[in-house]
């Protein structure tokens, strides 16, 4: 059903296209609309831009932390299975096969020598940009791959219906960005919970780490007015990656196991909905029965959610999402906008990042 309901509000936004932010023409131009500017680091002369009120400070300018990022990095050291942890393979050979992903990604192949494709709707083959999910096929290990331009990161047109929808409903961000915050809630879940008696020994996480190219892209970052003393600047990879722990998951529970389905939204509403309450983001695992959560990202800012939520049923769940859908993307007043561009959310993963603001250019 959740498919269902962003498809629907997709193909709706694919027909009414860039529309959708367009003023009245019979209104004078109004230039304090959010302005965000993309172009690689180095290259100042060619600037991507897009132009829309549903453009946010938060978490664009503050998703990307550098200290965090390498602090979280893969080693080069060997890396003990999981299951086996008489078996490991080093950091640095996992790193040299995902080099030569991005080869043959950029020469245009879908299929890959050490990898097997999990997910790729997310993904434009074409351009190619986007979220890629694969796995090792020699090694226990799960790679999300994030590649981006100057100019995808500002057309959220370019990557599936969910990231339009995504882009008006949680001011601007895309994959990119909801990507880094997966190591920060990793850690801000298992913190909360190994204090609370009826979860700290039944829920577990795969363990993770950033990858980034040699000398790979960096894309910079400037918005517009948005913040009111000046252009809100910052830098973040242009490509980078995720590995995870591949989970082995028990066969006697399937996505239609009533009791999972219970046990996930109610540890749902424990985190504040800090995760994405979709059952394909929690499995039990093999041999130690605990429910694994595989998939981190931080889901208020995925959707762009300002309060805490809670839902007694997926059915609310996805009615509640439809609503919030439609109000941001169709219903908000001028007021709501400008105030959602400069109030950062109760349930930011980064209330101690601070923004760098510079005085207003004129470029």
């Amino acid at each position: 059903m959740k498919n269902y309901i962003l498809n629907l509000f997709g193909f709706f936004l694919f027909l009414l296209g860039h529309d959708i932010a367009a003023r009245s023409i019979l209104r004078p131009n109004h230039t304090k609309i959010p302005l965000l500017i993309a172009h690689l680091r180095g290259d100042d002369s060619t600037r991507y831009h897009i132009r829309d009120s549903h453009i946010e400070q938060h978490p664009l300018f503050v998703a990307y932390d550098g200290d965090h990022f390498d602090a979280h990095r893969l080693p080069h050291e060997p890396i003990h299975y999981r299951y086996q942890p008489e078996k490991s393979v080093s950091g640095k050979h996992l790193s040299d096969l995902i080099d030569h992903l991005i080869l043959e990604i950029r020469a245009g192949r879908s299929n890959y020598r050490d990898f097997v494709v999990l997910q790729d709707k997310d993904f434009n083959y074409r351009m190619p940009v986007g979220l890629l999910v694969l796995a090792f096929k020699r090694y226990p290990f799960v790679l999300k791959l994030f590649i981006e331009t100057p100019e995808s990161f500002v057309n959220p047109w370019c990557k599936g219906v969910e990231q339009i929808w995504f882009f008006y409903m949680a001011g601007g961000v895309n994959r990119h960005i909801t990507g880094l915050t997966r190591l920060d809630n990793m850690h801000y879940i298992r913190n909360k919970l190994c204090n609370e008696p009826k979860w700290a020994d039944f829920i577990d996480t795969p363990r993770k780490w950033f990858w980034t190219p040699l000398n790979g892209p960096w894309i910079e970052l400037i918005g517009k007015n948005i913040h009111p003393d000046g252009d809100l600047h910052t830098s973040i990879p242009g490509v980078y990656a995720i590995i995870a722990d591949c989970i082995e998951k028990s066969d006697e529970h399937t996505i239609f196991d009533a009791h999972r389905r219970k046990i996930a939204l109610e540890l749902c509403n424990t985190l504040d909905l800090y995760i994405d309450p979709h059952i394909d983001n929690f499995l039990i695992e093999r041999g130690t029965n605990k429910l694994v959560i595989i998939d981190t990202e931080h889901f208020p800012t995925l959707v762009g959610l300002k309060e805490p939520q809670y839902y007694k049923t997926y059915t609310r769940w996805y009615l509640g999402l439809a609503k919030k859908a439609s109000h941001d993307i169709f219903f908000r007043s001028k007021s709501e906008r400008q105030a959602a561009q400069r109030t950062r959310s109760k349930l930011s993963l980064f209330t101690d990042r601070a923004l760098v603001v510079k005085p207003v250019s004129l470029a």
